[in-house]
């Protein structure tokens, strides 16, 4: 069989342009690439997808398989050898070509993953914003007790990412939510040094709606009356949840300031506002975002007036619904160890959400 000369080819950078060695880059990073992808990310604007990938197959540095109708694309040897070069690591510990070759049975649920992920890295890009890292479930070492499907570290935070497909059956989900249940009494989450968001994206497609609903149920029965400060979790669509992460905690300029608002309408009120783990030690642990009481009982005419805490939900985490349900113990402890009692106020930024995150925390 006559072979092409181009096909023997010993691929150097030399040959690649750019978007070349960016498709490399981000196979090493998230395994395997669907058209889709490569065309939003890579080939938007010049359209040579087709050509290219069949220029990186001919020098052997990439394959293309074929599940569900759909093509999708992985390194091969040549192409992480290259691929490390042109990331300039190397090492033990850098995974291989057969370790990074994903099963076909969950390829969708990583392309789920890398669309979602890519996103978030155009934005960040986009806003000039780098300062964060990014884990996928064979490269993650944070964490030994619990394995999410990713990880985005931030300064200030550890993102969990967690894909739903919309196929996993309830029992499934409550066994995702079983291993957070035991990896909030292990050490490891004692002794985290940063607070975890959790963000589960659901990609339950039509009935998307009924989806997050169902995640949100199962969240109620298995998990949320266990979890503690330090873990938060949010769930919503692809849309909803990038959102999240860009606003909520990578820009969180705007959640900052409507919080800072909130802080100096109620100083406005004659209330004192303190940070609410000033009290923890009265609550069980438990922290709010807000201690408030009257700066003076006796002008105000309102001698009872019991203390408040105050939590500034904005628009999530879903997660925090289990303090509503919890607070009558906090205020138990708080008014046997203090003689006073305690109101909780949560300011929220669509009553008719808090609604239906409580509807279905009670079903």
């Amino acid at each position: 069989m006559a072979v092409s000369a181009k096909t023997n080819k010993r691929a150097t950078v030399k040959d690649l342009n750019s978007i070349d060695c960016q498709v490399l880059s981000s196979l090493y990073a998230h395994r395997c690439l669907d058209n889709n992808l490569l065309d939003r990310h890579y080939f938007r604007e010049n359209g040579s997808r087709a050509y290219r990938m069949r220029k990186l197959s001919e020098f052997g540095l990439v394959k293309k398989e074929n599940y569900c109708a759909k093509h999708y694309y992985f390194l091969t040897t040549k192409g992480v050898n290259l691929a490390r070069s042109i990331l300039g690591v190397s090492g033990d510990r850098e995974p291989t070509a057969s370790q990074l070759r994903i099963n076909e049975r969950v390829v969708s649920h990583q392309l789920l993953l890398n669309k979602f992920v890519l996103a978030f890295q155009e934005k960040a890009a986009k806003a000039g914003f780098s300062d964060y890292e990014y884990f996928d479930e064979l490269r993650q070492s944070q964490y030994s007790w619990i394995r999410p499907d990713g990880i985005i570290s931030l300064p200030d935070c550890d993102i969990f990412l967690e894909i739903d497909t919309g196929a996993e059956r309830v029992r499934q989900l409550n066994e995702k939510w079983l291993a957070y249940e035991q990896f909030l009494s292990t050490e490891e989450f004692h002794n985290a040094k940063k607070p975890i968001q959790v963000l589960v994206v659901s990609y339950g497609g039509s009935g998307s709606k009924r989806r997050v609903s169902t995640i949100m149920k199962t969240l109620s029965s298995q998990l949320i009356p266990v979890l503690r400060s330090g873990l938060n979790i949010y769930v919503g669509s692809h849309e909803e949840m990038l959102k999240k992460l860009t606003t909520r905690f990578v820009f969180p300029g705007r959640f900052l300031k409507y919080k800072a608002g909130v802080e100096t309408r109620l100083k406005r009120k004659g209330y004192s506002v303190t940070p609410g783990n000033s009290i923890s030690a009265y609550l069980g642990g438990e922290n709010y975002d807000y201690y408030i009481k009257k700066v003076d009982l006796k002008e105000s005419g309102h001698s009872d007036e019991p203390d408040f805490v105050v939590d500034v939900f904005g628009e999530g985490p879903f997660s925090d619904i289990r303090k509503a349900f919890q607070f009558l113990k906090r205020e138990t402890a708080y008014h046997e160890k203090t003689g006073k009692h305690l109101k909780y106020i949560m300011v929220v930024g669509d009553i008719d959400d808090m609604y239906y995150f409580l509807n279905i925390a009670e079903a």
